[in-house]
């Protein structure tokens, strides 16, 4: 799997908010205990089944992706696309993945059952040097949420506003 090869220890300088991010995590996954979790070290980019959707809003994920993955936002659009991939590994983030875990939810009670939340999302992925994109190519960079969400739980070398 491409990503537990790059997978390693999160970033040193990020130790305090990586703990807070750990703590949210868990939070998420108790809250959400109806819902299947995936780990980010188990997010197999070279997985052609699996489709990672990306849930955040239009401005957060024109900053950076976690590479090939699409954006769907609207709760419709997703049910829909959802339906028309049953056989696909669905593997839906936000920015910590909060958000995701509301849309796994919204799945589960629309009858769609292969979609995972991922655990800790792009804060996460970033968080341990895992690979991003934009439309101008590889970056480094991921759009923060808002200042305090940012601060808490995404390094602060990765935030940026604009692609």
């Amino acid at each position: 799997m491409l990503v537990i090869a790059m997978l390693g220890p999160a970033l040193p300088a990020n130790a305090d908010v990586n703990a807070r991010l750990d703590t949210l995590i868990g939070e998420i996954q108790q809250d959400n205990a109806h819902i299947p979790h995936v780990q980010i070290k188990d997010v197999d980019l070279q997985d052609v089944q699996m489709i990672l959707i990306d849930v955040r809003q239009a401005n957060e994920f024109a900053v950076s992706r976690i590479p090939n993955a699409i954006n769907i936002v609207d709760d419709q659009a997703l049910v829909d696309f959802a339906k028309a991939n049953p056989k696909a590994k669905l593997v839906l983030y936000c920015s910590v993945g909060l958000r995701s875990a509301e849309k796994v939810t919204l799945l589960k009670r629309a009858g769609v059952n292969n979609a995972t939340n991922m655990v800790g999302s792009i804060f996460a992925w970033a968080n341990h040097g895992l690979p991003l994109e934009n439309t101008q190519g590889v970056t480094s960079s991921v759009h923060p949420y808002n200042w305090l969400w940012g601060w808490r739980y995404l390094g602060e070398a990765l935030h940026s506003y604009q692609p």
